[in-house]
């Protein structure tokens, strides 16, 4: 039990020793709903949470969509029956739409020490982030790579466009291996079984690149968890501040905050934001939410709001709310400790027969001195 509680507590910091190689036989733990139907989670105290789901682009793993079917080999066979698909299966890998898939996965994931259990833990908020982390990763790898994605035009699985000036940029941002790049095929989408017509075809094993458990998360990982995290509290903040509505339920206004959401996603996702102002946005704003950067989601990461919701006007809350805080004190998960103080803004008081006496007693005052320094002056 004290080996198992050990293992969980690594697996949520930085380790120093931690590196995944590229590695593809990982059990299929999670599927493309769970990564494209998305649980925001608004508000997390540990005990109950609020959240409203989101339904994102689901063409990275729906193979149902009608370009998917029509690129490629006839019937979709995978047997490398065009001598295009089977020359760069062979010589040139990271044209193949499930190389590609593969790479972005394992450096959305496993490379930055992010593992299944990460994305299926119990704490409503902590999941929701890192589910949000590989979806928003591995869409921002795949743009940067300037890869069409399936629904796009010039998509065309086995001759799909990338940049390998790009492939190599990111292997080294996220920390994962570009020297053989056919290790990322692997084979796996083009598994076959049966025989004849009723062949099958195996494509969703993008998610076999996902590690199962995890003994650290690495340098890069600290660094790429800590920007899902500023993005996802950006996103869930300031929509709210731009619809001027919280962003729960199913009203009118909040179902415009949730679109606002969904449009902001896009646009995050396809910026180039340089470190100090993605940082410096963050930052500002924190000032809209109800608490203090109080949730931990990993040690040595940032750390969010428990509630995300939309403060009130009349309400200022001291203490940390707009500061950026790392949780370095612990491993523990969740809302933690902190005291703020929430406190309303000063009411105006009426005025009274007694104000406005003492305002004319003023006015008065003041218009003789200036009668005297008048007539000082003319003398």
């Amino acid at each position: 039990m004290f080996l198992m509680f050990l293992l969980k507590e690594m697996s949520y910091e930085y380790n120093a020793k931690a590196h995944y190689a590229p590695y593809g036989e990982y059990k299929e733990l999670i599927t493309g709903e769970d990564l494209t139907k998305l649980n925001i989670v608004v508000r997390d105290d540990n005990e109950k949470s609020e959240s409203f789901s989101l339904r994102v682009p689901d063409d990275l793993f729906d193979l149902g969509i009608y370009k998917y079917l029509k690129h490629g080999d006839f019937y979709d066979g995978g047997g490398f029956q065009t001598a295009k698909s089977a020359w760069n299966f062979q010589h040139n890998p990271m044209a193949l739409w499930e190389v590609q898939l593969n790479f972005a996965t394992h450096c959305a994931t496993s490379g930055l020490g992010v593992s299944t259990e990460h994305l299926n833990t119990k704490q409503s908020l902590v999941k929701a982030l890192y589910r949000f982390h590989a979806y928003y990763h591995i869409r921002r790898i795949l743009r940067r790579m300037k890869t069409p994605l399936p629904s796009e035009d010039g998509f065309d699985k086995y001759n799909n466009a990338f940049s390998l000036d790009q492939v190599k940029k990111i292997g080294d941002e996220y920390g994962c291996s570009t020297k053989n790049l056919g290790i990322y095929r692997n084979g796996y989408y083009f598994d076959r079984s049966g025989v004849g017509s009723q062949m099958t075809y195996s494509h969703n094993n993008w998610s076999r690149w996902m590690m199962n458990s995890s003994h650290g998360f690495t340098k890069a990982g600290l660094e790429k968890i800590s920007e899902s995290i500023r993005a996802y509290s950006y996103l869930v903040l300031t929509s709210q501040a731009a619809a001027r509505h919280g962003i729960l339920g199913d009203t009118a206004p909040a179902l415009g905050a949730q679109r606002i959401f969904y449009d902001n996603l896009e646009d995050v996702i396809n910026k180039v934001v340089s470190l100090e102002d993605d940082i410096g946005r963050y930052q500002s704003t924190l000032k809209y939410a109800r608490s203090t950067s109080d949730y931990s989601v990993g040690k040595g990461l940032y750390m969010l709001p428990s509630d995300m919701l939309l403060k009130p006007l009349n309400q200022v809350i001291e203490g940390y709310n707009d500061k950026i805080v790392v949780n370095t004190s612990g491993f523990e998960l969740g809302k933690q400790s902190v005291n703020i103080v929430v406190k309303p803004k000063p009411k105006r008081r009426p005025h009274t027969l007694d104000d406005h006496r003492d305002e004319i007693t003023s006015v008065i005052l003041a218009l003789g001195g200036l009668t005297l320094f008048a007539i000082w002056f003319l003398k």
